[in-house]
């Protein structure tokens, strides 16, 4: 079986723009698209063919409607499926529209025909580019491996498919056949006890484009960026400056250390408003024992004890936040959690106002003024570990950040409104503090490591019995 080969192949050129939420990123990729689309039709130029990637499918609606001349194509089920479509529409040349999710099923045949086509790829919001595959049970790998149905190979460690043996199968693993032929799956030992199958998107699709835009926020916090340098891949770091003149607005795109977000920042001083109070207690460790709490192993913890947990006094808690803080209706109020505790942290008055923590990109809860945040986000330990197999830093304030922020710029903030926001984590209420109080992502950085330093020697204080005050 021959598995792409990327060997004596250019890396296409990476551009990063990074860039606050509602600066206008994807704004100026229409604006950019626009161009180059007229300057083919109109100047015969070179086809410029694009593939936009984005969170949500009524993006694509947003994408194909404000790119006329484009002319976007957004797959549809053909045949029973999404993706046959979306080859359809690679064979055509067309310009496409579509999902992460859509995006991250490529094969080798989508390879090809991208390459051939020469497509520029847009990439709105970073990828999630690993998680823990968790689509085999141990008895069914067991299988796999005792017939010799999958190999592990040497130098990279993916999991592939032995064609030589195998290359005719058909059944209940042409999944995982055609993920190994991908080059999805990584065969990881944590620690040297514990063997995991990894997912990771296929990095070797990327040497098919011509070359690749990412829109995002605080990139080198995600995963994405950590996963790219691992690699091989480097990238220009860009943000988006806006100019005022008249009535007149204009985006371009300068280097990332040259941004300063004083002005927006000194806005959104104005109306983000954190709960400061004595609710904010259940989001503290007890005795400085245990995991911390609202992280997912705390959650697991805390789940397994059924009446004992501390869960009740939590959704407790946030029913008076909404009541007697906020005063807002049900109607105005929205909240997360981890998937795992939703069901237990679901309270009177806020009930239906659940967002999904991981939201992006979506308008749809652009009324939302009042908002709790419980949750502790870190990495999967799983995917943390692997990053620093690989010498990679790992930092997680600035993922934890990065996420909260996307979560909090789905509700009114989107739209210069007000809000007020319970974050009973005292790690999360400081990241978000910390980076209201800073104006570029130097200064951030700095204020974060001093955050987490101050709260070390508070922690160690409160087990030596010395009292802490605030």
């Amino acid at each position: 079986m021959d598995y792409l080969n990327t060997k004596g192949l250019t890396r296409p050129p990476v551009t990063v723009i990074d860039a606050i939420m509602g600066s206008g990123k994807t704004t100026w990729m229409i604006e950019y698209m626009n161009r180059m689309a007229a300057r083919d039709q109109f100047h015969g130029g070179q086809p410029c063919k694009f593939i936009y990637v984005t969170p949500l499918l009524s993006e694509t609606d947003r994408i194909r409607s404000a790119c006329p001349i484009a002319d976007f194509k957004n797959p549809v089920p053909r045949h029973g499926s999404k993706f046959y479509d979306f080859k359809t529409l690679l064979r055509e040349g067309q310009n496409i529209a579509t999902t992460h999710s859509l995006f991250s099923q490529l094969d080798r045949e989508c390879y090809d025909l991208i390459k051939d086509q020469g497509y520029t790829l847009v990439i709105d919001e970073a990828l999630n580019c690993l998680e823990v595959f968790d689509g085999l049970s141990k008895a069914d790998r067991e299988m796999l491996f005792n017939s010799d149905m999958v190999f592990v190979e040497e130098e990279t460690k993916k999991l592939r498919w032995n064609h030589e043996l195998h290359g005719r199968y058909t059944g209940k693993f042409e999944q995982i056949k055609s993920l190994c032929d991908n080059g999805n799956l990584v065969v990881y030992s944590s620690n040297g006890s514990r063997t995991v199958l990894i997912w990771e998107f296929a990095v070797d699709f990327l040497f098919s484009f011509r070359d690749v835009f990412i829109l995002t926020y605080l990139f080198k916090g995600s995963p994405m960026s950590l996963y790219l340098v691992t690699e091989g891949f480097s990238f220009d770091h860009m943000s988006i400056q806006v100019d005022y003149v008249g009535d007149q607005v204009t985006r371009n795109i300068v280097n990332y250390d040259d941004v300063d977000e004083g002005a927006i920042k000194t806005k959104l001083r104005s109306l983000i408003s954190i709960y400061e109070g004595p609710r904010n207690k259940v989001g503290e460790r007890i005795a400085d024992k245990g995991s911390y709490p609202f992280t997912s192993t705390w959650f697991d913890t805390e789940l397994r004890k059924g009446k004992m947990s501390r869960l009740t006094k939590i959704r407790n808690t946030t029913v008076k936040f909404f009541e007697v803080d906020a005063k807002t209706p049900s109607a105005l109020n929205g909240w997360t959690t981890l998937k795992k505790a939703e069901s237990e942290l679901r309270g009177k008055g806020y009930a239906k106002g659940f967002i999904p923590i991981n939201s992006k990109a979506t308008n749809d809860y652009a009324q939302k003024t009042s908002l709790a945040y419980l949750a502790n986000v870190y990495y999967q330990t799983i995917i943390k570990q692997f990053f620093q197999s690989k010498g990679m830093v790992v930092y997680e304030d600035l993922y934890a950040l990065s996420e909260m922020l996307q979560w909090v710029f789905r509700s009114a903030i989107r739209n210069d409104k007000p809000i007020t926001i319970f974050i009973p984590s005292p790690r999360m209420r400081q990241l978000l503090k910390d980076w209201l109080e800073t104006d570029n992502y130097e200064d951030l950085v700095m204020q974060i490591d001093e955050s987490r330093e101050t709260q070390m020697v508070e922690s160690k204080m409160r087990r030596e019995g010395v009292e802490v005050h605030a």
